[in-house]
């Protein structure tokens, strides 16, 4: 993830080594207005190693992050009003999600194959496997 975020900062050497990454990263983002995105955290020990390359240098510079864990976004949080809590969808607005992504072409049989699909989310718009 290191890698990645300096290549989009024009980075291309690759060292291999997280804290040399990791301070690369912090350098490069020095006295920068950035917006970081990190989709599905799932660990404060995962926050905490990856925090301290985002330097905090009063320059409107954001992290928003998601979560399935309500106590990482609390640990993450700096201000409680910037949760934002998503619900969970009923039987019908988990149906009705489903087939706006599945698209408009199907077949007789989609609601006999699509309706168990659509009940073990169990009102997550997404549902991932274990990792």
């Amino acid at each position: 993830m290191l890698l990645g975020l300096l290549n989009s900062n024009g980075y291309v050497n690759s060292s291999t080594r997280d804290d040399d990454l990791a301070l690369r990263l912090y350098q490069s983002m020095k006295h920068q207005r950035y917006l970081i995105v990190i989709d599905d955290l799932w660990s404060m020990n995962a926050w905490d190693a990856i925090n301290r390359c985002f330097p905090d240098d009063k320059h409107g510079s954001r992290v928003l992050l998601t979560t399935l864990l309500e106590k990482a976004a609390y640990y993450v949080s700096s201000n409680i009003d910037s949760i934002h809590q998503m619900h969970f969808l009923d039987q019908s607005e988990s149906w009705d999600l489903f087939c706006q992504k599945a698209g408009t072409s199907r077949r007789a049989n989609f609601e006999t194959i699509a309706r168990p699909i659509v009940d073990k989310c169990k009102g997550l718009p997404f549902q991932r496997g274990p990792k």
